[in-house]
């Protein structure tokens, strides 16, 4: 290939000292003036292969558009930009070399020409960062996956970042710059940031952890120590927490990672435990009927499990207990408001039809009548 453009090179001048008057091969900014003028015409060039690349790229894509594969599309679609100007540097770093520059024209230009296809390749890197996450946010809406949407989101962006601290890297080394103290350097500062801001990278490393294994997702409704509610948002620091008081709060992710968790939003079922209490004149033949008509009443709710308990359980201060233990099949609180409400007010029907009354808290007071007795009289 080097063979070919010093060929080129030679070509060029000759055709230059054969065609071109003599003033064009006077100096100036340490390149001869036809030299400056074939540059000016290799810039224009540049653009229009720019243009051409685009336009082939854009074909491509709109035959990739009818393809099966789904990312096709969105992959032409985002290099498409950084592809052209890769090409038209590519073709203007080609140009200086075949013009013969030399000195500091040359390295001027031909540094400009490295910078640009350095940011270009960047740049395409970078933009492929959105077809991955496009890739991933598919691949997460499956239902037979463990990928979630936060974590998908936490890749892209370390994604990206690998992206431009490499290519940042990799374009100065191709620079002549050198990379090895840089690291170092890097290193011993990295260390001092990772130990001033050691809570902000275990919240970080948290939330990783979170996302990796978890323990709950957007939409969730968690229990965490005394906070409560649903999950609104999984970040990098913390996480939000909607209230039933329509607060926000904020947990940080090194906190739930080390906390108990309890999630209520994958509760199959809702457990509903109660005690009905029924008056002391309840007679056995009634406190019976009034059992076996409870377990009829969950018998015929749809949504109420049969591995129910009911059970005359206590002689209370105040009345006789029932113990009531069901599950209901509902997916939120407001599923589970309205069944119980549902199964309580069969419970009250089933009471009035039987002949039970429910029992209040009360007390009995008896008073013992003593004898009077008086001393001292008669004395004198």
């Amino acid at each position: 290939m080097t063979a070919i453009l010093l060929a080129s090179a030679e070509t060029a001048r000759a055709w230059a000292a054969r065609e071109l008057p003599e003033w064009a091969f006077d100096k100036f900014g340490g390149a001869e003036y036809w030299q400056w003028g074939a540059l000016m015409v290799t810039a224009l060039l540049g653009l229009l292969f720019r243009g051409i690349t685009r336009r082939l790229l854009g074909w491509f894509l709109r035959w990739s558009r009818r393809s099966p594969v789904g990312w096709h599309a969105p992959l032409i679609k985002e290099l498409t930009a950084p592809l052209a100007m890769m090409a038209a540097a590519g073709f203007w770093l080609v140009a200086i070399f075949m013009l013969g520059f030399k000195g500091r024209a040359e390295t001027a230009l031909t540094f400009t020409a490295k910078v640009l296809i350095c940011l270009a390749t960047i740049w395409a890197l970078y933009r492929l960062a959105h077809v991955l996450h496009l890739v991933l946010v598919n691949y997460a809406r499956r239902e037979d996956n463990n990928l979630d949407e936060p974590l998908v989101n936490l890749i892209t962006r370390i994604f990206k970042i690998i992206v431009v601290v490499i290519g940042v890297l990799v374009a100065m080394q191709n620079l002549g710059y050198q990379v090895v103290p840089v690291l170092a350097s890097l290193g011993i500062g990295g260390l001092a940031v990772a130990l001033a801001a050691k809570d902000t990278l275990a919240n970080f490393f948290g939330s990783i952890m979170i996302m990796i294994d978890r323990p709950f997702r957007v939409g969730h409704y968690i229990k965490v120590g005394a906070q409560e509610g649903t999950v609104e948002e999984i970040g990098f620091r913390s996480t939000k927490i909607r209230t039933p008081q329509d607060s926000v709060v904020s947990v940080t992710s090194s906190e739930l990672s080390t906390a108990a968790v309890e999630n209520l939003g994958l509760r199959r079922c809702r457990r509903v435990r109660t005690t009905l209490g029924v008056t002391y004149d309840t007679t056995p033949e009634r406190m019976t009927a009034f059992v076996d008509g409870i377990k009829g009443v969950l018998d015929a709710q749809p949504l109420c499990r049969k591995n129910y308990l009911v059970a005359f359980t206590e002689f209370n201060g105040s009345s006789l207990d029932v113990l009531v233990n069901f599950f209901l099949d509902v997916p939120d609180v407001a599923g589970e408001a309205r069944e119980k409400e549902k199964i309580f007010l069969e419970f009250m029907r089933l009471a009035e039809r039987v002949g039970v009354s429910f029992a209040f808290p009360s007390q009995s007071v008896y008073i013992e009548k003593m004898p009077l007795t008086v001393s001292g009289q008669g004395q004198s």
